[in-house]
């Protein structure tokens, strides 16, 4: 209800805030002012007067004595208590409010401050009639408070009480726990004291086992820190000087030059010390190198141990790729980025991995290196308070220590300038012999028996698993116990980690020695299938020595794997496994010589043919070295003379050369005969002088001779026969297809060429392939009115043209030949980089593609 009528009062005082000195100095002056004016000033005096004496005189004199000082009476009304204003006076003011014209609306007119103090008496008396209203309840809560006062008070006593008995039972609580937390302790203490014993026992059992080891590692430490000083140089030698060389020419420095030298000079090291597994990594990294790519021949290992450990940044001779794929797996975590100096803006790539620290590679470099890149091979860092830097071009580049350099080179054998070889680490990532039957070797098995090289790949990364984690399970053991913190006996997190790791370390090395049992199976049922890959990797390393011939002659791994898998489907099944195995063998051999010689200057193609009969012959046994190089060299031994009989027919060239073939051991009959036998008997003549000596047979016992041996006398007697000679060895050893010189159907080449796979004309003056091709695109569907075939003669301003054919050919499907390639051989990177990216694409789609073929068998 007080609520209620407070705006009542509000208003009230409101009024009062309009008044001001001024306007009630204007009320006061005025001499006559209207009734109404008179009657709100009586109406204030009587309801602000002393309630004994109530004023009669209400008239303006009166009232202006009341308004005699303004300030004063205009505070004490706004000092006036509302709250208890005497009954008597609110009687008196009833009358004078009663009156009609009492209100603000009429009062205004004639007075502002009179209407004003009319809305403040009217006010007043609305809320001392509301006040009037809530004086008895008031009173009666005023009686209840007390009351409650009363209760409170008698409700204090009975909670002090409470308090005192609640402190005597808190004491008792006290007590009670303090026992109850004394018995709890000693049977904590007693059962952490049989806990620790327990523990100690498990700790006890669980290393007891690596007692031994731990000994026998101490102990074999110990020995090579006393041998640590020639075992670093060693390593350190072979990552700073090994890295270009052939696998023969490492194990030769090793062994036979720098250990021998060691040992000489008396420096302490490790009796036939293994610079890579004892000393520069250990087989769970080489197992996870595996894992990532790296072949596991035991070049490919050295040269990943080098790669890993040299500080120079390591620019890998890669003409097969195998480094560059290893890389990109192994970087592949870290964001790898892959450039090539011919690409636009590479620079702003290489900038980006310097600041952010993302390893690169740059690959397909040439025998120039860009002088650009000068900063960042010799690593000519500034350092800027705790930040390096580094020169790129005209710019200081950020350099992140995290930044890591790969180089990659596809020259099979390049000549670089000494600095660069100062600046960087060369590494040899050339496929090796071994190497490379390995690989031919797990394609053969995965068409002939895809069970059994999926099982063999399975265990061979399971064991390449295994030896990683068992080597972090034994580091982790190590450091556990290392890093153990306060007592080891409470230690019960460690204690069972540890149980968990020897138990894991057990369960591994069981697994692992199931795994190699059955690797050794699969490897012996692999085994028959060998010699079709010491077939592959003989064949690719004699094509990969034509470049020696002509520098145009280069073959690349990938283009020998796609024809090998062609072999490989299109051979001729077998009774047995050891005929299909033949007939595997003679279906690559024909299908890589066909491939080959294609590509071959006709006067090349009888020297490929040589040269691949006598290393297939040389494989198998047949041929003894010596004899091999007296073909090859054509010694002579001068000084000699020559008996009549022989000088008649047989020029003194010759007869050097008979000379020295009879130092040449290893023939029946023996060469050393063949100088007396000329002379003795005239058949040698008769033979000699026949017009093809190659097709007859030799005098006496000499025509035993195997067909080797018989060249070797045709090269000393009549050398002008030895090419005819070696064409009918050549298909008495290997078959008529090897000499024949047979023109290949434009639409046989088509079936070895495909999306990644390009064909490439080699043309003589005079000769133009487009219309057999057209005829070809024709046939297939491929039209040049279609925008199915383009044919672009590449020169001045051609390449546009060109880069537009072939997105079209790759998005929409067509043909694209590109002739007179040679009059653009700058643009030839950027064609190289455009298909390489085609390749990719490509060879995802063969993967998804591959994924669904799975899925719904």
């Amino acid at each position: 209800d007080l609520a209620a009528a407070k705006p009542i009062v509000d208003a009230a005082l409101a009024a009062l805030d309009q008044l001001d000195k001024n306007s009630l100095t204007e009320l006061k002056s005025m001499a006559k002012p209207p009734d109404d004016v008179v009657m709100v000033s009586a109406a204030v005096m009587v309801l602000t007067a002393d309630p004994k004496k109530i004023p009669k005189d209400r008239s303006w004199a009166s009232a202006k004595k009341m308004m005699a000082n303004v300030t004063t009476w205009l505070k004490e009304l706004q000092a006036f208590d509302q709250n208890n204003i005497p009954q008597i006076c609110i009687d008196n003011v009833e009358p004078i409010i009663a009156n009609p014209g009492f209100n603000e609306a009429n009062i205004v007119t004639k007075s502002f401050a009179a209407s004003s103090l009319c809305a403040w008496v009217l006010n007043m008396v609305k809320y001392h009639r509301i006040r009037c209203m809530v004086r008895p309840k008031e009173e009666k809560l005023a009686e209840a408070q007390e009351r409650l006062a009363q209760s409170k008070a008698s409700l204090k006593k009975v909670q002090d009480r409470v308090g005192e008995l609640k402190s005597k039972l808190d004491v008792l609580v006290k007590q009670f726990e303090d026992a109850r937390d004394e018995k709890l302790r000693i049977e904590m203490q007693a059962k952490k004291t049989q806990d620790k014993l327990n523990l100690a026992a498990r700790l006890v059992n669980g290393l007891a086992d690596e007692n031994v080891r731990w000994a026998r590692t101490i102990q074999d430490l110990k020995e090579r820190t006393k041998l640590l000083t020639g075992d670093v140089l060693l390593a350190s030698a072979f990552i700073s000087y090994i890295g270009p060389f052939s696998r023969f020419f490492r194990e030769d420095l090793v062994k036979n030059k720098w250990s021998a030298d060691l040992h000489s000079r008396g420096v302490p090291m490790t009796q036939n010390l293994d610079p890579v597994l004892g000393t520069m990594t250990n087989e769970a990294e080489v197992a996870g190198w595996n894992n990532e790519g790296l072949p596991a021949d035991r070049v490919s290992t050295e040269n990943g141990a080098i790669v890993n450990n040299c500080t120079r940044w390591p620019l890998m001779i890669d003409p097969q790729l195998q480094g560059a794929k290893w890389i990109k797996s192994r970087e592949e975590k870290n964001g790898i980025k892959v450039l090539q100096t011919s690409q636009k803006n590479y620079l702003t790539q290489l900038v980006h991995c310097l600041e952010n620290g993302w390893p690169c590679l740059i690959e397909s470099l040439g025998e120039q290196v860009d002088p650009i890149l000068e900063p960042v091979l010799s690593r000519q860092t500034i350092k800027k308070g705790t930040m390096q830097y580094i020169k790129l071009g005209d710019k200081e580049v950020e350099y992140n220590p995290s930044f890591r350099l790969y180089l990659q080179t596809k020259l099979g054998n390049p000549h670089y300038k000494p600095e660069i070889a100062a600046q960087t680490t060369l590494v040899n990532f050339m496929v090796t012999e071994d190497g490379l039957e390995d690989q031919l070797l797990a394609t053969v098995v995965n068409v002939e028996r895809p069970d059994l090289e999926e099982q063999r790949v399975s265990l061979l990364r399971e064991m390449n698993q295994m030896k990683i984690d068992l080597q972090q399970c034994e580091d982790g053991l190590l450091y556990e116990l290392s890093n153990a913190t306060g007592d080891i006996l409470e230690n019960v997190t460690l204690i069972e980690n540890l149980e968990n790791t020897k138990k894991k370390a057990h369960q591994i090395n069981k697994s692992m020695a199931i795994a190699k049992k059955t690797t050794e199976t699969i490897a012996s049922a692999r085994l028959i299938y060998s010699p079709v890959a010491e077939r592959g990797s003989l064949l690719f390393f004699q094509i990969g020595q034509l470049g020696r011939i002509d520098h145009m002659y280069q073959y690349s791994l990938e283009a020998f794997e796609v024809v090998f898998n062609k072999a490989l489907r299109k051979a001729k099944p077998g009774d047995t496994v050891a005929d299909r195995v033949a007939n595997i063998i003679t279906s690559i051999t024909e299908t890589v010589f066909a491939f080959t010689s294609r590509g071959l200057f006709e006067k090349h193609k009888l020297i490929f043919s040589t040269l691949l009969c006598i290393s297939i012959m040389k494989k198998r046994g047949e041929l003894e070295e010596k004899q091999l190089n007296f073909l090859i060299r054509g010694p002579r031994k001068f000084g000699v003379d020559r008996p009549e009989v022989v000088a008649e027919w047989c020029p003194e060239a010759n007869w050097a050369a008979v000379q020295a073939l009879a130092e040449v051991e290893g023939a029946s009959p023996s060469f050393d005969l063949l100088p007396t036998d000329m002379s003795e008997h005239n058949r040698w003549k008769l033979w000699a002088e026949t017009e093809k000596p190659e097709d007859e047979k030799m005098p006496t016992d000499w025509k035993n001779l195997s067909s080797f041996q018989k060249l070797l006398v045709l090269r000393c007697l009549r050398p002008d026969r030895l090419t005819a000679a070696l064409e009918r060895f050549i298909h008495e050893n290997l078959g008529k297809n090897y000499i024949s010189d047979q023109a290949v159907a434009l639409e046989i080449s088509f079936q070895d060429a495909g999306p990644t796979t390009p064909m490439f004309f080699i043309l003589s003056p005079g000769v133009d392939p487009v219309k057999d091709v057209e005829s070809l695109g024709i046939k297939y569907g491929f039209k040049e009115e279609e925008n199915k075939f383009f044919n672009v003669s590449l020169g001045q301003g051609q390449e546009p043209v060109a880069e537009n054919a072939l997105e079209t050919c790759f998005s929409q499907g067509g043909w694209a030949m590109l002739s007179n390639i040679h009059l653009t051989s700058k643009w030839l990177q950027k064609l190289e980089k455009i298909l390489d990216g085609y390749a990719v694409v490509y060879t995802k789609m063969a993967m998804v593609a591959k994924r669904k073929a799975e899925k719904r068998a």
